[in-house]
């Protein structure tokens, strides 16, 4: 060996991953990543196989053309779990380097109070899918309200006030989605695509 030790780790981890088929090995590294608390943003990319769709890739971090979205393992975890594919995503969020941004058609809610609490959920869902940390400003999330069409500044305070157990935090200090809260993004994802279907 070259006395390197990233070097030999390289090559060691490349020995040990060849014998699996691209999926696994796509599962190995990221379970890795996540255990060493890496939080990479890297895709890892794998040949198309037959036994694959396209949202699979994107699902498994796996991103294939264009439709690819890369997420960090937590958030890869969490889209599996809760079945959300490539295609859901594509409809609800738009990828760029600085990270995600919400583009539904409409935001779902039969009031007012309810699109405002979507549109905090979403921002959670966008810091979540880009870092995999669920922390968001109350900024962001106030500027996704304006954007459609739903900030009331009259009653604003007053719909946070009635959010339930889905996000915590505050205005000052920023909120974090809940295990519940995710639960519910994970559905509002769902129902955007197929509102935009």
């Amino acid at each position: 060996m070259s006395g390197d030790p990233e070097l030999e780790a390289m090559a060691a981890v490349l020995e040990i991953l060849k014998p699996l088929a691209p999926p696994m090995q796509g599962r190995v590294v990221h379970w890795v990543l996540e255990r060493l608390e890496i939080g990479s943003h890297m895709p890892i990319r794998a040949p198309n196989t037959a036994q694959e769709s396209p949202d699979e890739q994107i699902v498994l971090g796996m991103p294939a053309g264009p439709r690819g979205f890369s997420v960090p393992p937590p958030a890869l975890a969490w889209t599996r779990q809760n079945g959300i594919t490539g295609q859901e995503l594509e409809c609800t969020f738009h990828q760029t380097s600085e990270g995600l941004s919400v583009i539904a058609a409409k935001m779902p809610g039969n009031s007012r109070r309810e699109k405002v609490l979507n549109c905090y959920l979403l921002s959670g869902a966008c810091s979540f899918l880009s870092t995999g940390e669920a922390n968001f400003t109350d900024q962001k999330a106030r500027e996704l309200c304006e954007e459609f069409g739903c900030l009331d500044t009259t009653n604003h305070t007053k719909y946070l006030r009635e959010k339930g157990n889905e996000f915590v935090g505050s205005k000052s200090k920023g909120w974090s989605l809940t295990a519940p809260g995710k639960h519910r993004v994970a559905l509002l994802i769902k129902e955007i695509a197929s509102l935009n279907a």
